[in-house]
C-alpha cells in the first residue's frame, strides 16, 4: 500500500506519504480499492517486498512481487527541497 501525501486527514502535497504492508511469507489480505479510497494511491493483495534506497537526495521505494514483477516505484524528496 501507498498513500498520497497526507496532512491533516486529507491529501496535501506538503504531507507525509505512508508506505507499508510487505506481506512476504504470510497470507495476503483483501485491500481497499484505491480508486474509491481517498487515502490510497496504490494497493494490491499480493506478496511483495519493498526495496528502499535512502540518501541525501531522498527515498526511492521499488515494490517487487514474488514473481519479480515491479508493482510500484516512488521517490520521496526531503521536506527541505
Amino acid at each position: 500500500k501507498r498513500t498520497p501525501a497526507i496532512r491533516a486527514g486529507r491529501p496535501d502535497p506538503t504531507g507525509i506519504t505512508y508506505i507499508g504492508d510487505g506481506a512476504w511469507g504470510v497470507g495476503v489480505r483483501q485491500v481497499h480499492d484505491p480508486r474509491s479510497t481517498w487515502y490510497l494511491e496504490r494497493a494490491a493483495a499480493r506478496r511483495h517486498l519493498l526495496m528502499l534506497r535512502l540518501n541525501q537526495q531522498g527515498l526511492r521505494v521499488i515494490v517487487i512481487a514474488e514473481d519479480g514483477e515491479e508493482l510500484d516505484r516512488v521517490e520521496v524528496l526531503p521536506s527541505n527541497q
